[in-house]
């Protein structure tokens, strides 16, 4: 599993903590078909109990952890994940810069 596959989950659950006045609907389900062709082409996982995490999406869930703390809250939400993918040395970085998402504006959401 990738932060890519953590996006994927973002877009289908809440979009709207990464919408943007300058990325629109079209904008994020152009996202979300970009994502989902990349995961394609990746080599698929057998069915298991255990699934593989990348050491990216171990880093997003640390400092998707660090940024709830600092914050004060009590469990980690959707936009410290968001957050944390605007800040880890992955390809999805790229993406979320690309339709202009924005550190301060996740974080004012999540105030």
């Amino acid at each position: 599993m990738t932060p890519q596959h953590l996006l994927l989950g973002v877009l289908r659950v809440d979009r709207g903590i990464i919408g943007n006045s300058r990325s629109g609907p079209t904008d994020l389900d152009q996202l979300t078909e970009m994502v989902e062709s990349a995961l394609r082409v990746e080599e698929k996982v057998r069915h298991s109990v255990d699934v593989p995490i990348s050491a990216s999406l171990e880093e997003v869930f640390r400092i998707a952890t660090g940024k709830s703390e600092e914050q004060g809250h009590r469990s980690v939400e959707v936009g410290h994940l968001v957050l944390a993918m605007l800040e880890c040395n992955d390809p999805v970085k790229g993406l979320l810069d690309g339709i202009g998402v924005s550190v301060e504006e996740v974080r004012g959401r999540l105030d």
